[in-house]
This record gives C-alpha cells, sequence and structure tokens, in this order.
C-alpha cells in the first residue's frame, strides 16, 4: 500500500489533511483505492479542557511563502 498526503487548507486554528491510498501492481502501477480528508484543530489540553490556538506563525508563514512561490 502507497499513501500520498497533501495539506489540503489550511486555517487560523487548523488544517485539512488529503490522502490517496494506492495499491501498486507490478510494474510500479498504482491502483487508487480509496481517499480520505483528516481535519485537525490546533490546541491545547488544559486541566481538562481543550483550548483551540492559532497555528504557530512559523507554519502559517511557511505556507505563505510556499503558496507565493507557487502564484
Amino acid at each position: 500500500i502507497k499513501v500520498r498526503m497533501f495539506l489540503n487548507k489550511i486555517y487560523e486554528k487548523g488544517l485539512e489533511l488529503y490522502f490517496e491510498f494506492f495499491k501498486q501492481l507490478p510494474e510500479n502501477v498504482l491502483k487508487r483505492l480509496a481517499f480520505a480528508t483528516h481535519s485537525i484543530i490546533y490546541g491545547e489540553n488544559t486541566d481538562g479542557n481543550f483550548i483551540p490556538m492559532n497555528l504557530p506563525s512559523e507554519l502559517l508563514d511557511r505556507h505563505k511563502n510556499i503558496t507565493q512561490e507557487r502564484v
């Protein structure tokens, strides 16, 4: 099984990942089996309470730089 993962969306307090799952056939042919998304909220657990937080500025800045390079 081969899995490809992509950053699908980025939000102020989280992100969404996109996955594609493949079966590797002979001669390096890939047969797509499934796809999925996974949403993540960034935050911390304080005294049993989850508190959403803004993504670290380093992550947002890196994403912004990558996006600008592609334009």
